[in-house]
This record gives structure tokens, C-alpha cells and sequence, in this order.
């Protein structure tokens, strides 16, 4: 979880390598992790958006709405960053006011992963 200082942005990120993580396209990853937030209540927007100058394949869908463990209403943004058949990129933003939806695409923007190390079987 990553917040800032003010708090007008909340900003969770997880990789899934699992079978999902690796098929699904990211326009329906986004919207079923979106979907799948808890207690979630609001409205989606139509449209899916994109993150700009990531080198991963990108799809992002907005919300307004609320959420169980915060129901202040707020402006929820779902980015889903993918290297297919390898992993899916998460974030999950919940912002107020909407300025901060810019701020939260452009940190992605820059978002770079690394491989997982492999271990080497060693102790010590």
C-alpha cells in the first residue's frame, strides 16, 4: 500500500502469475478485480483507458463509488499492467479528488518490474 502524504491517494500494487494472471486479457482482469473489490457500491465508467508510456500491455477501467473499509464515496481506478503468458500487474487507486487519477497514471507510467530472484538452494 502506498499513500500520500496528504492522503488523496491510496495506491495498492500485487503481481498474479497464476494461470489468470498469465491468459486473461487485461480489459477483463481490470474489471473483475474491480468487481471483486469488498463491500464494493457505485457506478463504472464504459470505457477502458490506457496507462501511458508503460512498456506493458495496459488496460485501465474507473469507478466511483465506495468500498467497504471506506465508505466516502471517492473516484476508484483499476490499472492492470501485463507481460503476457509472465505476469499481471495490479494497482488499485482509490483517489479524491479525480486530479489525483493523473497522478496515479503517471506514476504507473513509470512502474518497471524485475524477474523474482531465483533461489539457489543454498543455506547461508
Amino acid at each position: 500500500m502506498l499513500r500520500s502524504p496528504d492522503r488523496v491517494v491510496a495506491l495498492t500494487l500485487a503481481a498474479d502469475r497464476s494461470g489468470a494472471g498469465r491468459q486473461k486479457a487485461g480489459t477483463a482482469y481490470a474489471r473483475e478485480t474491480l468487481a471483486a473489490l469488498p463491500g464494493f457500491e457505485g457506478t463504472t465508467e464504459p470505457g477502458v483507458g490506457r496507462v501511458s508510456g508503460s512498456p506493458y500491455r495496459t488496460a485501465v477501467v474507473r469507478a466511483s463509488g465506495s468500498v467497504k473499509r471506506s465508505p466516502i464515496p471517492q473516484l476508484i481506478t483499476v490499472a492492470v499492467l501485463q507481460r503476457p503468458r509472465k505476469v499481471t500487474y495490479s494497482a488499485v487507486a482509490f483517489t479524491d479528488p479525480p486530479a489525483g487519477d493523473a497522478l496515479v497514471l503517471r506514476l504507473l507510467g513509470t512502474f518497471r518490474a524485475r524477474p523474482p530472484r531465483q533461489r539457489s538452494g543454498r543455506s547461508g
